[in-house]
């Protein structure tokens, strides 16, 4: 039986509601969080993440798996210490947040440096738009407001399970983007594309067997989208790679767009899905723990594997 799906949330005084009360105190508090000094938000953030460990051990159990099988060259120890490093930057995606929803374009736009605007740029000129591929690191809602004032920019998003806060978060990405599209919606993509805008689009989840195939990631199949391909495809859009990670010491942000994919898609679609697949782990090491190790990403297994998870 289909799960059936919650209703949508459409107005803010839904969030008045006795459900959805633990939501508003934890959207009060990040509101509160964007008051103190970046450095400041981004340690106490860490240490919600590091609780997050102990408290949360279906998701560590997750990321520990993860990690194993991508990484099994590294030692037990240094796996383990792995997982609690992913911990705390995972709960500094709270300060990602705070400071995308709530900080002032002054003080957001102090956080970051760019690189490589002229790859988006010589992509937009062919006429066709642009697909900004990425991996899902966690500081993706900075660099989506970020970008999006320099260039026309549309988010691909998955709802979240939770109505209220899939509204917040939809209100805020479109405050600051030109606009959301959901990860289904081809034909929009395509008519957004065709207008030379650009589309953040992260093809590296598990959305299953029926529009996947398999293809290597870290030496492991992974159920790999062939919406990528289609997409460039259809709507004739060159594929920038958007790159965007944590620098160091709480300094901020760090952007880069490399150069488009040439000769893609040809049209084979377990070669284009592992190309894919490799440009994903080229993002994923330039800073591995902050990627969202969290999904369940070889959850689908080739016929006669046993389950990961």
């Amino acid at each position: 039986m289909p799960k059936k799906q919650k209703p949508p949330v459409t107005t803010l005084w839904a969030l008045a509601l006795p459900k959805y009360w633990l939501l508003s105190l934890g959207l009060a508090v990040i509101w509160l969080l964007s008051l103190l000094p970046y450095p400041i938000i981004c340690r106490i953030t860490r240490g919600i993440g590091w609780l997050t460990y102990y408290a949360v051990p279906r998701r560590r159990k997750i990321i520990q798996k993860n990690i194993a099988l991508c990484f099994p060259q590294l030692p037990t120890a240094e796996q383990h210490n792995m997982v609690k490093r992913i911990h705390r930057a995972t709960g500094q995606t709270l300060a990602d947040m705070a400071a995308s929803w709530w900080f002032s374009d002054r003080r957001f736009n102090r956080l970051f440096q760019i690189k490589g605007l002229e790859n988006l740029d010589n992509a937009l000129e062919q006429g066709h738009g642009a697909i900004l591929c990425s991996a899902h690191m966690m500081c993706l809602e900075p660099a989506g407001r970020y970008l999006a004032q320099f260039r026309r920019s549309y988010f691909m998003y998955r709802p979240h399970g939770n109505p209220a806060f899939d509204y917040v978060q939809r209100l805020r990405r479109d405050h600051y983007t030109a606009g959301t599209i959901h990860r289904s919606d081809i034909r929009t993509c395509i008519r957004v594309l065709r207008g030379g805008n650009s589309i953040w689009y992260a093809p590296d989840q598990d959305y299953g067997r029926k529009v996947s195939t398999f293809a290597p990631l870290f030496g492991v199949q992974a159920a790999s989208i062939t919406a990528t391909g289609k997409l460039a495809k259809l709507s004739k859009s060159p594929i920038v790679p958007f790159l965007f990670y944590r620098r160091p010491n709480d300094q901020g942000y760090q952007i880069e767009l490399w150069e488009a994919l040439e000769n893609f898609p040809t049209g084979d679609e377990v070669a284009d899905a592992t190309r894919i697949n490799q440009l994903i782990e080229a993002m994923i090491m330039t800073a591995p723990e902050q990627y969202l190790w969290a999904h369940r990403r070889f959850k689908t297994r080739p016929p006669g594997e046993a389950k990961f998870y």
